[in-house]
């Protein structure tokens, strides 16, 4: 039997077009130990649902080597993703899928609004993570977003009328903090900025 697979990370690439943002989820993961091994080359399949527990058949098989890539979600949706080994020289093929991770892609563009924030990086202070964005002209104010460590959800953090914020919650040393923000006003809200990811050491 193949032991399963556990899913270590995700994270989102967020590319700028002209008339609507596009999202790339990267997925990586660890392999387990086939035992007996497997005598011939060990690949993955992918599964993605919209509920929890709710992957039925893989959006992806055959991978070879730990990561991937999902480039077909959509702005605002909530996603489900396991993995499993696949070793075709055993009698059962498959392995039991690994651990369950989630993932909010951010709420898209609202007509009208402003322009997205630009420059976005983050520091880590001994007050916590220091964020900085550029100024968007005409912007009522900045909404900043941050994800629940290790999963990637999404959740409003605070608004802010200046570009720069100070996560003073964002302090456990080797733990990975990431946000992004929108910018606002009377018209409505912009897309989301790039991601910013501090490491606290």
């Amino acid at each position: 039997m193949v032991k399963t697979l556990l899913l270590l990370a995700l994270s989102i690439e967020l590319s700028l077009g002209a008339a609507a943002q596009s999202f790339t989820v990267n997925l990586q993961w660890a392999n387990g130990v086939p035992s007996p091994p497997c005598t011939v080359p060990l690949t993955t399949n992918l599964y993605r649902s919209t509920v929890a527990g709710g992957q039925t058949s893989p959006i992806k098989t055959g991978i070879i080597g730990t990561t991937t890539t999902d480039a077909t979600t959509s702005d605002g949706g909530t996603y489900f993703y396991k993995v499993s080994n696949v070793c075709t020289s055993y009698a059962t093929p498959e392995s039991a899928k690994g651990n369950e991770i989630m993932l909010v892609i951010p709420p898209g563009k609202t007509p009208g609004s402003p322009p997205v924030p630009t420059g976005l990086n983050g520091t880590s202070t001994v007050l916590g993570a220091q964020l900085n964005w550029d100024a968007v002209p005409n912007v009522k104010e900045y909404h900043v977003f941050t994800s629940t460590p290790g999963r990637r959800q999404w959740h409003f953090e605070v608004a802010t009328t200046k570009p720069n914020f100070l996560d003073k919650s964002a302090k456990l040393s080797g733990q990975s903090y990431a946000w992004f923000v929108s910018s606002s006003n009377s018209q409505g809200e912009s897309n989301p900025s790039l991601v910013a990811v501090v490491t606290p050491k």
